[in-house]
């Protein structure tokens, strides 16, 4: 994934966590990373639901997403590091 679309991503996935704070009663209305993925193709930022799922492999390796059965239903880990940072790594 391109870095300019790797780093929307990130920054999207660090809002889900304040986001989810204001609806954390009614689970309806959470975000999840696969509704910003779904978005991204919606509005042709991406190709295809692979391009996100490698990110997202990519970050799970780096150790800064984790997820339970599902890539496109995880989290981050130490959400408050800086993109550029973690791109290096």
């Amino acid at each position: 994934m391109k870095y300019k679309i790797e780093k929307h991503l990130y920054e999207k996935m660090q809002k889900l966590e304040e986001i989810n704070k204001n609806h954390l009663k009614e689970y309806r209305l959470r975000v999840t990373p696969r509704d910003i993925i779904n978005s991204m193709i919606e509005f042709k930022i991406i190709k295809s639901y692979k391009e996100a799922d490698r990110t997202l492999e990519k970050w799970v390796v780096k150790g800064i997403y984790d997820y339970g059965s599902s890539i496109d239903m995880g989290w981050l880990i130490n959400s408050q590091k800086n993109f550029d940072e973690i791109r290096k790594c």
